[in-house]
């Protein structure tokens, strides 16, 4: 339930109630509560749903739904690869495509650094959820740009709005995205909801003269 992992719950919640013997009312009812599972905070569900259905507080209701729907039984999913760097060498060395690394691993995880327009993690997203999801394993990805949302300056390398909005309301559960905007590259610490390691680290987004004119950045 916390910031970090409140639409991944609220995806999953809302999967198992899809699945489940309810009556269609009740399984409609309890669905429109929880806004189809595309909320990002507890707080913007509507109030008065969750209380009439299940008697509680909002957030006392979804947790009290996660026991019903035995998502509070279930593991939670790896946070971190055990692999070693070596492990990861090898692999690498011997594998056509880097990336093949997420479906090996018992974590799924990726930080993108300067994710422009996230075409990146639309094709990601595109190319892998749906293995990972047949080995039962869901994937974060986690994306963060430099260029301030709505600036003049950057052009096309600016988020794109409709790919950010199609990762954030995702329809799998399995799918946990978040994206940060006008975010400095060497204050990450600012960033709290940022995994302290990931199964990969990458970044697409080309060098600029900056590299060239700031090396005591780089060092």
């Amino acid at each position: 339930m916390g910031p970090s992992q409140v639409q991944f719950t609220l995806k999953r919640l809302v999967a198992a109630i899809h699945a489940s013997s309810l009556p269609h009312e009740l399984r409609d009812a309890l669905i429109s509560g929880l806004r189809g599972g595309t909320a990002d905070r507890i707080q913007v569900l509507p109030g008065e749903a969750p209380k009439q259905l299940t008697g509680f507080s909002r957030t006392k209701a979804v947790r009290t739904l996660c026991v019903l729907f035995g998502l509070a039984n279930e593991d939670a999913p790896a946070a971190v690869s055990t692999f070693t760097p070596a492990q990861i060498e090898q692999f690498v060395r011997g594998c056509g495509n880097p990336f093949d690394l997420l479906l090996e691993a018992e974590a799924a995880s990726l930080l993108e650094l300067g994710a422009g327009d996230l075409s990146f993690a639309a094709e990601l997203v595109e190319q892998y959820l749906l293995r990972l999801r047949s080995q039962h394993k869901g994937l974060t990805l986690h994306c963060i740009d430099r260029l301030r949302p709505g600036s003049k300056l950057g052009g096309r390398l600016h988020v794109d709005q409709d790919r950010l909005e199609n990762l954030r309301h995702h329809p799998s559960p399995g799918l946990h995205f978040r994206f940060w905007g006008n975010q400095d590259m060497f204050e990450l610490e600012k960033v709290t909801s940022l995994r302290p390691c990931y199964t990969i680290v990458t970044c697409h987004a080309p060098a600029t003269p900056t590299f060239a004119y700031e090396p005591a950045r780089v060092s």
